[in-house]
């Protein structure tokens, strides 16, 4: 989950086809969208997501990304870069062994 704040934190995807795409309990306030299937689980079941990210504003879509690695100097802190789907690069920064980090944005 990318945060406003200049965060992130990585999840594994348990969602399995077969799982209850939402949760039909939880209402979404007027012009807001419910977030839905992996996504959604994790925004409702993971504590801190749902709060920290708010309400989707529109229905997910899909789009070919790019991640690329660069070579580390250490082996104490990782980085990836990974397209948005507005084209705009960003740089995610973490320690190796957590899945939390810190993103800026590297392209316009």
């Amino acid at each position: 989950m990318l945060y406003q704040d200049g965060s992130y934190q990585a999840y594994r995807d348990s969602w399995s086809k077969g799982d209850p795409e939402t949760d039909p309990a939880i209402s979404p306030p007027a012009g807001m969208v419910r977030p839905v299937r992996g996504f959604g689980k994790v925004w409702r079941e993971e504590p801190g997501v749902g709060d920290g990210l708010g309400w989707a504003t529109a229905s997910e879509q899909g789009f070919d990304s790019m991640w690329q690695r660069p070579i580390a100097e250490s082996l104490s802190d990782s980085a990836e870069l990974v397209r948005r789907i507005d084209g705009k690069v960003i740089l995610l920064r973490r320690w190796v062994i957590t899945t939390t980090g810190s993103l800026e944005v590297v392209s316009p």
